[in-house]
């Protein structure tokens, strides 16, 4: 994780890393985490639109 001023406000990194034994839920862990950081944009009155490139709408 990572953060830097910027803008009169600031951006933060995350870098996740996830230990081959739980690639299995990778795909829910991505999951959870667009939910966690909409509901942090939406709360910060940003709107957001986390889905993955190509995801269907």
């Amino acid at each position: 994780m990572s953060g830097r001023w910027r803008d009169g406000g600031c951006e933060l990194t995350l870098t996740p890393e996830m230990k081959p034994e739980w690639a299995d839920y990778a795909d829910r862990t991505e999951s959870g985490w667009r939910t966690i950081l909409d509901a942090l944009a939406a709360n910060l009155g940003e709107k957001t639109n986390s889905r993955k490139p190509n995801a269907p709408k």
